[in-house]
């Protein structure tokens, strides 16, 4: 059976040394991401050291396309 992966998440922070955006996360502005906020657009979200992070829907719609079972961990803040 094929391994699943968790669905992209979206973050602010500039891309590590070797980082690509889509492989490893969505690499985006803060405004980007505030508007994705305001338009509802994360099933979840959190900043940490001073970065924002958050799963979009479209992540996993991307996944459900895919004929795959998105599964989230989440941590409560």
């Amino acid at each position: 059976m094929e391994e699943g992966k968790p669905p992209k998440i979206d973050t602010t922070r500039a891309p590590r040394a070797g980082e690509q955006d889509g492989r490893e996360y969505y690499f985006t502005t803060r405004d980007a991401f505030q508007s994705l906020i305001d338009e509802g657009g994360f099933i979840e979200w959190a900043q940490f050291s001073g970065n924002y992070y958050g799963t979009s829907t479209k992540a996993v719609r991307d996944v459900a396309e895919k004929k795959r079972i998105c599964i989230l961990d989440i941590e409560m803040e």
